[in-house]
C-alpha cells in the first residue's frame, strides 16, 4: 500500500496523450527509417545494375587547335579580332613589321642608302669626266699622227694602209668620247633631280622609325596576317605593340570544320577492363545528363598515357592506361561546347556488347612471334594461307627444317625433324582448341607464343 498512488481522471487522460504521442513519433521514425532504407537499397540496385550493364571508362573531346604563330621576329602592331568571334577566308587577323627591317633601318651607323646612292652617283660621274679627259688627248694625238701620215703619203715615203689604221682609231675613240660624255650628263642630272632633304637629314628614317611606326617613310614596311579557313578565336595570346620572336603564339583559333580537324574522343582503359571493349565496340558518350552522342571503336592499344591524377582510383596500383580512339557517329546534332578540345566525358559500352564474346574472336590485331601482325585471332594450322599477315621482318629458316612445319611458338633453333613433320600432336585438334583449353605448343594462346 505504501507504492499505491491514486491518479485521477484528467491525468490518465494526459497520460494516454502522452503514450499516444509518443507511439506516432516512433511510427514516424520508422517511417523514415524504412524510407532512407528503401533509398540505400535502390541505390545500390541502380549502382550494381549499372555496373553490371554498362562499363564505363574516362576520356575526353580530341580536336586539334590551330595556333597562328610569328612567322619570323616582328614587332606585333595591331590584332583585329577578339576572343569568341568568327573570322572568314580573307579577314585580317593582325598587322605587324618585320623587326628585321626596322633594325637595320634604326642602326645609327648604317649609311642610309639614299646617301650611298648619291656618293656612288658622284664618283661614277667623276671616273666619266676622267676618261674624257684622256680620250680628248689621244684623239688630238691621232689626228697629229694622221696629219702627219697625209705628209709623208704625199711625199712618197710612208703607204695608205698605216693611215687607214689611224682612223680606224680615231672613230672608235671619238664614238667612246660620246658615250662617256652622255653618261657624264645623265649622272648629272640624277644627281641634280635627287631630294635634297634624303640626303642631308638622316634623322628622319633612323631612330624615329621606333617612335612613329605610322609615318610615311615606315608604312610601306607593314604587313597583315590574312585568315585562311572559318574559324572562332579561342583565345589571344599576345597584346598589340609587342615584339615577338619566331614561332611564338599570338592567336588560337579553332576551325569550325571539325572533321578536318582531327574531331575524336579519347578513353583512358585500364588494362583490367580491356576485355570489355574491343574495335568496332559502340559506345554512349555522356556529357551531362542532357547531351548523350553515341561513337563507335576505332583504335586500340596503340599507346598508353598516365591516368591524370583527379581521375585515379584510390585502390589501384597502376596508373598507367592503354588509349582507345572513338570516332563520333555522323548524324547527330550537338552544340560547339560539347565538342571543346580537351572536354571530359564519360565513355559507356553495354557488357552484353562483350561478355560472350571469347577472347580469340575479339577483332584485336594479334602479333605472331616469328611471323608477323594477323587480323582477327590466327589459326596455326593455316598460317599463311586463311589469314591475312603483315610480315613484319625478314623469315630465317634453317637448311634442315622445312619453311611449312614451323608454328610461332616454336622457336627454328628448337625444332627437331620429328617435330617438323608433325606441328599439331595435341589431344584436340589445332583447329578447334581455344586459348584456354590447348594443351600444344603450336596451339596455345597469345600469352603463351609470345613467350
Amino acid at each position: 500500500m505504501n507504492n499505491f498512488t491514486y491518479r485521477t481522471n484528467e491525468e490518465k487522460e494526459n497520460l494516454e496523450a502522452i503514450l499516444r504521442q509518443r507511439q506516432r513519433k516512433f511510427n514516424t521514425q520508422q517511417w523514415v527509417a524504412r524510407g532512407i532504407m528503401l533509398f540505400i537499397a535502390i541505390s545500390v540496385f541502380l549502382y550494381a545494375a549499372n555496373h553490371t550493364y554498362y562499363t564505363t571508362f574516362d576520356g575526353y573531346v580530341s580536336v586539334d587547335q590551330n595556333k597562328v604563330r610569328a612567322p619570323f621576329d616582328i614587332y606585333l602592331d595591331s590584332i583585329f579580332v577578339h576572343t569568341g568571334d568568327i573570322v572568314y577566308p580573307g579577314d585580317t587577323l593582325y598587322s605587324y613589321y618585320a623587326m628585321s627591317t626596322m633594325i637595320e633601318a634604326a642602326n645609327p651607323n648604317r649609311e642610309i642608302e639614299v646617301i650611298s646612292s648619291n656618293r656612288s652617283l658622284v664618283i661614277k660621274q667623276q671616273e666619266a669626266l676622267r676618261q674624257i679627259s684622256v680620250l680628248k688627248v689621244q684623239i688630238a694625238e691621232l689626228q697629229k699622227q694622221i696629219a702627219l701620215e697625209n705628209h709623208n703619203i704625199s711625199l712618197g715615203l710612208s703607204s695608205n694602209s698605216h693611215r687607214l689604221d689611224l682612223e680606224r682609231q680615231l672613230k672608235e675613240a671619238q664614238a667612246k668620247l660620246r658615250s662617256l660624255q652622255n653618261e657624264y650628263y645623265m649622272y648629272g642630272n640624277i644627281i641634280n633631280d635627287m631630294p635634297t632633304y634624303m640626303v642631308n637629314n638622316r634623322h628622319n628614317s633612323t631612330m624615329m622609325i621606333f617612335d612613329n611606326l605610322r609615318s610615311g617613310l615606315t608604312h610601306a614596311g607593314v604587313a597583315y596576317n590574312i585568315c585562311s579557313d572559318s574559324a572562332i578565336i579561342v583565345n589571344v595570346l599576345s597584346p598589340s605593340h609587342t615584339i615577338l620572336f619566331q614561332k611564338e603564339d599570338i592567336i588560337t583559333s579553332q576551325h569550325l570544320n571539325l572533321e578536318s580537324n582531327n574531331l575524336g574522343i579519347i578513353a583512358y582503359v585500364p588494362v583490367e577492363k580491356m576485355h570489355r571493349i574491343t574495335l568496332d565496340t559502340h559506345a554512349e558518350i555522356k556529357v551531362n545528363e542532357e547531351f548523350v552522342f553515341t561513337a563507335k571503336v576505332t583504335a586500340l592499344g596503340l599507346r598508353t598515357e598516365e591516368i591524370p591524377e583527379q581521375l585515379r582510383s584510390y585502390f589501384a596500383k597502376k596508373n598507367t592506361a592503354i588509349i582507345a580512339g572513338l570516332e563520333i557517329d555522323p548524324g547527330q546534332q550537338l552544340p560547339f561546347w560539347c565538342l571543346a578540345s580537351g572536354l571530359p566525358v564519360d565513355i559507356r559500352i553495354k557488357n552484353s556488347d562483350t561478355w560472350r564474346v571469347k577472347t580469340h574472336d575479339k577483332n584485336y590485331l594479334w602479333y605472331i612471334t616469328g611471323k608477323g601482325v594477323s587480323k582477327g585471332f590466327p589459326n596455326i594450322d593455316s598460317i599463311g594461307e586463311t589469314i591475312d599477315m603483315v610480315d613484319t621482318k625478314p623469315k630465317v629458316v634453317p637448311d634442315t627444317v622445312p619453311s611449312d612445319s614451323l608454328t610461332p611458338a616454336t622457336a627454328p633453333a628448337a625444332a627437331t625433324p620429328a617435330a617438323a613433320t608433325k606441328p599439331a600432336t595435341a589431344t584436340k585438334p589445332a583447329a578447334t582448341a581455344t586459348p584456354a583449353t590447348a594443351k600444344p605448343a603450336a596451339a596455345a594462346k597469345p600469352a603463351t607464343a609470345a613467350k
